[in-house]
């Protein structure tokens, strides 16, 4: 999550070491004692805006190579986590809700993974009437990369024909494997690349392609803005800090760090305001 920040705390360092630095030396009197001795101010206001070209680039650079990298390994490690701990809360008494089906458990026995009195009834028919139901007397649970695996023991399955609604079937078990929760996980291999992790090439070529398609690409040109805007706040905000440093009077000299503090948040609400 670290190069994450880069895009906001290069800017703010950047501001606050131009706005305190030059704060300061206007509150010593320096730049007066630097005019008097006929030292030119050009060159040390050339060397900061190069300085902030310089960071601008090399945050651009940053989230251009290392940022897409980390954000997919996020990603990553975020779908590992919901294949081993699917998000599916097991409670006692309680109908669970998990796509088209609904769990019933009557007792929960976590620490040995033993369920007893279940109920599955799973949705689709018409009228909101369940198109099938799983009855089992105990289950034993285990969470895996499919979602929730249920080894239903003892129990009967009932299902209405679709084709013709009054023919009903009932079968009997000892053992019967379900899985739930296995159809809203997504495979690695079949996500699509979120505009996180897109590079400003890779926004472009999409783009083009929501624009031969029709499709709303407000979405797409804002990432891409931002891909762009951001980094270069390292050089608003020294062209922003240099005038300010320079207004700084006698016994102000701790204002430059309210004063950035001030221009940073007035400046990210309206960056987000801008977005939304």
């Amino acid at each position: 999550y670290i190069p994450a920040t880069f895009n906001i705390t290069i800017p703010i360092a950047l501001l606050m070491a131009t706005l305190i630095s030059w704060g300061r030396l206007k509150a010593e009197t320096e730049i007066t004692a630097m005019w008097a001795s006929g030292i030119n101010l050009i060159s040390p206001i050339v060397w900061m805006i190069i300085a902030g070209i310089f960071f601008s680039f090399m945050t651009l650079i940053i989230g251009e190579t290392l940022l897409p990298w980390t954000n997919q390994t996020i990603e990553r490690i975020q779908l590992t986590i919901l294949h081993q701990e699917p998000s599916i809360c097991l409670e006692e008494r309680r109908f669970i809700k998990i796509g088209q089906r609904e769990l019933f458990i009557d007792k929960l026995n976590k620490e040995k993974m033993q369920l007893k009195g279940i109920y599955i009834y799973e949705y689709g028919g018409s009228f909101g009437v369940p198109k099938k139901a799983i009855f089992a007397k105990s289950a034993e649970y285990i969470k895996g990369y499919a979602g929730l695996i249920l080894r239903l023991k003892q129990g009967t399955i009932h299902q209405v024909d679709e084709e013709d609604p009054s023919k009903y079937h009932i079968l009997t078990f000892d053992s019967h494997t379900i899985s739930l929760g296995g159809e809203e996980n997504i495979s690695e291999q079949n996500s699509p690349k979120s505009i996180d992790t897109m590079t400003i090439f890779e926004l472009k070529k999409e783009i083009k392609k929501y624009k031969v398609s029709s499709l709303d690409i407000r979405p797409l040109l804002i990432e891409l803005y931002r891909h762009i805007a951001l980094p270069f706040g390292c050089l608003t905000f020294v062209f922003i800090g240099l005038p300010l440093g320079l207004m700084v009077r006698q016994k102000e000299k701790s204002i430059g760090f309210g004063t950035s503090i001030l221009i940073v948040f007035i400046y990210y609400l309206l960056l987000k305001l801008n977005e939304n």
